[in-house]
């Protein structure tokens, strides 16, 4: 009887090392891939308004309107974020801001007719992003080195 509970302590001492060792970095992972998916959501919307004012002559009024160009651009949510299409003479901004800040997103992230992207902090610091850029992503929980028989 003392051996089960010796092994099943053991168990459960390194299955809490692993959940240490994997679920921050799953967590950070899956919100740098929320955050690109917003990114690059507000992108993709920003060419269908394009595509929509060449078509119908004036910019669309909100999400819904953009199924004319595609029926899956009307989508008001993507993973981690809610998305927002707001006409504001004489273009729009488009907002993907997070279901919960720092827990699905740290960022909300906004583009008008200039097409520039802007993000946008929990406190409203914003900083304008380039065309290249992409989230942090976060530290494996081992060094890699290329080479070592990992995935590449």
């Amino acid at each position: 009887m003392k051996k089960i509970a010796i092994i099943l302590a053991v168990c459960i001492v390194i299955a809490w090392v692993l959940k240490e060792i994997f679920l921050p970095n799953m967590g950070a992972a899956k919100i740098a891939a929320n955050e690109y998916g917003a990114y690059f959501s507000c992108r993709t919307i920003h060419e269908a308004c394009e595509i929509y004012k060449s078509r119908f002559g004036a910019y669309p009024e909100n999400l819904a309107a953009l199924a004319k160009v595609h029926k899956d651009l009307a989508r008001e949510r993507i993973p981690g974020y809610s998305l927002y299409l707001e006409t504001v003479p004489p273009g729009y901004v488009v907002r993907a801001v997070p279901l919960m800040f720092n827990r699905t997103g740290r960022y909300m992230f906004q583009m008008d007719e200039s097409g520039t992207v802007s993000a946008c902090d929990k406190n409203g610091e914003c900083e304008t992003l380039g065309d290249a850029w992409h989230p942090p992503m976060p530290s494996m929980p081992y060094p890699y080195k290329p080479g070592d028989g990992a995935i590449e």
